[in-house]
Order: structure tokens, then sequence, then C-alpha cells
């Protein structure tokens, strides 16, 4: 029990030191532990019509991503009476997949915790077997959504 305890302790421990990514509004620079990541740009054309632009460290535009939503039905409630739906779809540039992402929130530190949690890019490109698995797992279910 007391080693069952111990772990659980450890492992929380872990968790809250974790290293999140910093993301500099200046130069656009996604850094975890000062190490530079990856550039993320966002642009937005009115309120919430937006979309982030990821580059490699090459300068090279690899990821668009852009924030959606729809009004729902079956989403409806007492706190959401629109049924309004967000999430971010990210297209894979270069393979023309895509994945999406549920997400009611817009700030690059959020969009950049993304794509560093899932991995990825990886030493300032994009990796091919994370990119595949965050297609697998995440799909395109809400496109896929009928919407009222």
């Amino acid at each position: 029990m007391k080693i069952l305890l111990i772990s659980t302790l450890l492992l929380f421990t872990s968790v809250l030191y974790a290293q999140k990514p910093e993301y500099d509004k200046k130069t656009n620079k996604v850094t975890l532990e000062e190490v530079h990541l990856f550039d993320l740009e966002r642009i937005c054309d009115h309120g919430t019509n937006c979309r982030f632009e990821i580059f490699d460290l090459s300068g090279k535009k690899i990821i668009r991503i852009n924030y959606k939503s729809f009004n729902s039905i079956v989403e409806r409630s007492k706190s959401n009476p629109e049924g309004t739906v967000r999430y971010l779809q990210f297209i894979f540039l270069e393979s023309g997949q895509k994945a999406e992402y549920d997400s009611s929130v817009i700030k690059q530190k959020r969009v950049a915790n993304v794509i560093v949690t899932n991995k990825l890019i990886q030493d300032g490109v994009l990796n091919l077997e994370a990119m595949d698995e965050f297609i697998l797992v995440n799909g395109t279910e809400f496109s896929e959504r009928v919407r009222l």
C-alpha cells in the first residue's frame, strides 16, 4: 500500500512540474525549456474568425489550424442555449490530411500546447508518426455531424 501511495505521489508531483510551451507574441516563437520548437502565427479577420499557421524551423508552413463553430440542436442546454460547438480543424498541408480537436479556446498558447502534447513537431519538423496517430485518434467527428 505504501508503494502505491508513494508512486501516486511521485506521478502527481511530476505532472505538476511538467513543462508547458511558452509563446512569444513578438516573435511568434514557441519554445520549451528555452529551445525553439516552431513558429505559430494567429490570424483573425473579425472576432472569432481565426486561423493559426504553424511553421517548422526552416520557415516552411506545415500546418494550418482553422477555428470553426456551428450550432447543433443536440448540444442545446441551459448553459448553451444556441447549442454552439467549437473546434479546431488541423490541416496537414503536405499530405492534405485533416483532424479535428475539441476546443473553445482560440489562444496561441493553448494551440501550442496541443501541438507539443501530441508531439506533432519534433526536432523542428513535422513528426509523421505523431501526425498519423493524431489524425486516427481525433478524426473529423465535428464536420461529420448533422448541423441544424
